[in-house]
């Protein structure tokens, strides 16, 4: 049996939906003190960025984004990062490899979820081999994205 977690969440989730509670959103009184968690989304294709960043943004969450696993790596090094959401399947660095070199930099990496459109055994155990903590299908259910999110960010706060 995987160690990783891989009941409900991992793969297309039409079935179960988890939607945040209340508590888990940042009201703009923290953001507005300077507190503002940032989540990386590495994907390059801008418009699934998008899609990722106006929800999480509407939680109070700052939002940076990278086309691919190297532009990822540079901006970790500048920026604090709270999550990471990356897509399986880029030029340049895919987000396997992305997390393999993150892990090797960085002792203690941020939370990271991995999405593919195209999910094989193959690439889930590498996924998880690289560090993903949760991997999700396209097309995918964005509450659970947006509850794990959440979910961790608060853990870490």
């Amino acid at each position: 049996m995987n160690k990783h977690k891989s009941s409900g969440l991992q793969g297309h989730c039409a079935h179960n939906v988890l939607v945040p509670q209340a508590s888990h959103v940042y009201s703009n009184e923290r953001v507005e003190k300077g507190y503002s968690p940032a989540v990386l989304i590495v994907d390059d294709d801008p418009d699934c960025r998008e899609v990722l960043r106006l929800p999480l943004e509407h939680q109070g969450l700052r939002c940076l984004e990278a086309e691919n696993g190297k532009s990822a790596l540079e901006i970790i090094r500048k920026n604090s990062i709270s999550f990471i959401i990356t897509d399986c399947h880029m030029p340049i660095m895919n987000g396997c490899d992305f997390l393999e070199q993150l892990a090797l930099e960085n002792p203690h990496p941020p939370p990271a979820i991995m999405i593919s459109g195209n999910l094989t055994d193959i690439i889930q155990e590498k996924a998880f081999k690289a560090g993903a903590l949760y991997i999700f299908s396209k097309p995918y259910d964005l509450q659970n994205i947006l509850f794990l999110v959440l979910k961790f960010i608060k853990v870490a706060s």
